[in-house]
C-alpha cells in the first residue's frame, strides 16, 4: 500500500509542476493574479526581444506596456477610451540587444522619454540582485530582483522581479519620497 501512496504523491507533484507556465506559454499568454482583484497578462510581443503586458485593475481599466527583454519599459499606454495617455522610452540600443539581468550585474542607459507632448532625457540604472527563488501560487520560479533608479527623479526606485524561466519581470514595488507601493503577484496560469 505504501508504494501506491508514494506513487500518487509523485504523480500529484508532477501534475502541479506541469501546470506551471513556461516561457513557451508567452505565445498564448501567461496570466498573473495581482493583489486579489487585478490581473496582468504577458504575451510575446511584435518584434524581436519584445514582451507585451496588459494590466487590468479591479475596475476593469486596462494599461498596456511593452518591455524589451521582458524588463526594460519601452512604452506604457491606457487602453481605455476617453483616457488616452501614452509614455514612450527610447533606449540607445535595439530591444533584442539589451542585456538580460545577470545576478550581481548592472546596466545603465541614457533614455529619451516622451509623454504629454514633451521630451526629456534621463539616465536609468538597473541593478541586478542575487539569484533567488519566488513562489507564485503553486509555482516556484528562479528570480533576480532588479532595482531601477531614474536620474530625473532621485527619490524614485522601482523594484522588479525578473523570472528568467519565463523571460519577463513583475513590477512588485515602487519607492518614492513619502511612501512605498507594493504589488502582490499571488497566482499564475497559462492562458488557454
Amino acid at each position: 500500500m505504501r508504494p501506491l501512496i508514494l506513487m500518487a504523491a509523485m504523480i500529484g507533484t508532477a501534475a502541479s509542476a506541469q501546470a506551471c507556465p513556461t516561457q513557451a506559454d508567452l505565445d498564448r499568454g501567461i496570466r498573473f493574479g495581482v493583489d486579489g482583484d487585478s490581473t496582468e497578462v504577458f504575451t510575446r510581443g511584435e518584434g524581436p526581444g519584445i514582451v507585451t503586458s496588459i494590466f487590468t485593475n479591479g475596475a476593469g481599466e486596462r494599461t498596456q506596456s511593452l518591455l524589451a527583454q521582458g524588463v526594460y519599459l519601452l512604452e506604457a499606454r491606457s487602453l481605455e477610451e476617453g483616457d488616452a495617455w501614452r509614455s514612450a522610452y527610447a533606449f540607445e540600443i535595439n530591444a533584442d540587444e539589451m542585456p538580460l539581468p545577470v545576478p550581481g550585474g548592472q546596466a545603465s542607459f541614457t533614455v529619451i522619454f516622451s509623454g504629454d507632448g514633451s521630451f526629456s532625457q534621463e539616465r536609468q540604472v538597473f541593478r541586478f540582485g542575487p539569484a533567488t527563488e519566488t513562489q507564485i501560487g503553486a509555482c516556484r520560479y528562479g528570480m533576480i530582483p532588479v532595482e531601477v533608479e531614474y536620474g530625473s527623479d532621485e527619490g524614485l526606485t522601482d523594484v522588479l522581479h525578473y523570472l528568467p524561466d519565463l523571460g519577463l519581470s513583475l513590477f512588485v514595488e515602487s519607492r518614492y519620497d513619502g511612501g512605498v507601493d507594493t504589488y502582490d503577484y499571488n497566482s499564475v496560469e497559462a492562458v488557454e
